[in-house]
């Protein structure tokens, strides 16, 4: 006991150093950018403030107020406020591997938390200074008391308390944290054995939760309304399409998703032809409710709600790669076979791993340029407006820190315009006779502010003279007035 003790120590130690290199070399290679910003700028606001600013947007406001007390000790570089979100990651890998060695297999254990670390899609949330990483740790956590306690058939003080804590810190954390609890309910209920012996305490669980909530109840369920009658940045889905799109997201490249989907879909045809002869476990139960449920209910609610993004997903790639490390248990009987199919799933994903992932944002850059280009008589126009903390961030690190608490955003908008630098979201706040050099930073304009107008009404009036473009994202135009 005492060396299988050991030998698991020793596996979670190499899990967690493997995490921290592969994940942390490149920890501050790309700028920060969309927003990452916002956070950051956001979290120098008093706490009271945080929970006021947040509880109008799509997140609770825990993240912020815990990347407050983060940034008062380490500061605000891009490798500081995305090292809560490289530990955050690194954990979640070590809690994979533990969940797959307490209710499955050591095999099993080793491949999913293995293609976990050379996962592409959590390589870029460990490099992000936003709340998905955490939201993926205590996904995880939680999950992974709700199966000690659903294979034991016993709901013990300590995994009471444990289940409040973790799912109470996931609901605050981010609101789609409410489907693990559906996912819970949902296998308590349909599993007749687990509902007549954990019924009671899971139910309280849920009161407790219900009263730890409180505070932010009527929020959800204005954000919810609002989603319901406005919409949300989200687009919905196109066809069926997106759902390979979003697995190939999980699994790096098109020929590794090809694949695990070869994979998953052999598992499933055995499965039919052995199945008089396989008794499915509570835990592999509740792994494929914890995947194909929200999975797919998020893609059908996508049709009137658009919500299927990668990012709200990102609490479902656990059980999608414990899916894969055991399907290949399942498919072959012969355990040194299924050990290599393992290998090879685990080299596909090492091979097609990306640790300097570029972000697609580089804000640094485009704003170097800027400079580059700018002339003393230079107005410099942005759109949209709430690109100010993406500017501001790297036009000077001072006009980012030295934040007004009373009008923090306006402040800022004032302090770059003392610098000819100013965000809009329309052509009608455009002054041509301004400057006679002016420079127009697309920065997703179209997507954010469609229809602004701006481009055209520049062209139009203006001369343009160069034309630079950054990432298939930001486009620069330098114009000059012939008047």
């Amino acid at each position: 006991m005492k060396s299988e003790n050991l030998k698991t120590a020793g596996l979670v130690v190499a899990i967690l150093v493997l995490n921290f290199i592969l994940k942390g070399i490149y920890l501050s290679a790309n700028s920060l950018g969309w927003d990452e910003p916002f956070s950051v700028f956001h979290s120098q606001l008093e706490i009271g403030q945080i929970v006021d600013l947040l509880s109008e947007g799509n997140n609770p406001p825990l993240y912020e107020i815990m990347l407050h007390y983060w940034t008062k000790l380490f500061g605000l570089s891009e490798f500081s406020v995305r090292f809560p979100s490289l530990i955050f990651s690194s954990v979640t890998a070590v809690i994979v591997f533990l969940t797959g060695r307490r209710h499955f297999s050591l095999p099993v254990a080793i491949t999913a938390a293995l293609l976990f670390s050379f996962s592409n899609y959590q390589v870029f949330f460990a490099h992000e200074a936003r709340v998905y990483a955490f939201f993926g740790m205590m996904a995880a956590a939680s999950m992974y008391v709700f199966l000690d306690v659903c294979s034991k058939q016993i709901f013990s003080n300590r995994n009471l308390i444990l289940l409040i804590l973790f799912n109470t810190v996931l609901i605050y954390a981010h609101y789609f944290g409410f489907f693990i609890l559906f996912i819970q309910l949902l296998t308590l209920i349909s599993i007749s054995s687990l509902w007549k012996t954990l019924w009671k305490k899971y139910l309280l669980h849920l009161a407790v939760l219900v009263l730890f909530y409180l505070p932010l109840v009527t929020v959800v369920l204005n954000r919810f309304l609002d989603s319901a009658s406005e919409g949300t940045w989200v687009q919905a889905p196109n066809n069926l399409n997106e759902i390979y799109e979003m697995l190939r997201r999980f699994t790096n490249a098109p020929a590794v998703t090809v694949s695990c989907l070869v994979l998953l879909f052999s598992a499933l045809i055995l499965f039919f032809v052995r199945r008089s002869r396989v008794i499915v476990s509570v835990q592999h139960k509740i792994i494929l409710v914890w995947f194909f449920v929200p999975f797919f209910l998020m893609f059908i609610l996508s049709f009137w709600i658009p919500m299927f993004v990668d990012r709200y997903l990102i609490y479902l790639t656990v059980p999608l790669y414990m899916l894969i490390a055991f399907s290949a248990n399942f498919i072959f009987q012969n355990k040194k076979i299924a050990v290599a199919l393992q290998t090879v799933i685990v080299l596909l994903f090492a091979i097609t791993c990306k640790p300097n992932l570029d972000n697609k944002r580089h804000v640094e850059e485009t704003i170097a340029k800027i400079n580059d280009l700018k002339k003393p008589e230079t107005r410099i126009y942005f759109c949209p407006q709430s690109f100010v903390f993406n500017y501001a961030y790297y036009e000077d690190i001072k006009y980012f820190q030295n934040i007004n608490l009373t009008d923090p955003t306006g402040a800022l908008n004032k302090e770059l315009l003392k610098h000819g630098i100013m965000g809009i979201n329309s052509s009608a706040e455009i002054d041509p006779n301004a400057a006679q050099h002016i420079i127009y930073l697309d920065a997703g304009a179209e997507f954010s502010s469609p229809g602004n107008g701006i481009y055209d009404y520049l062209n139009r009036d203006l001369n343009l003279k160069e034309s630079y473009e950054y990432a298939e994202i930001f486009k620069i135009f330098v114009f000059e007035n012939g008047n």
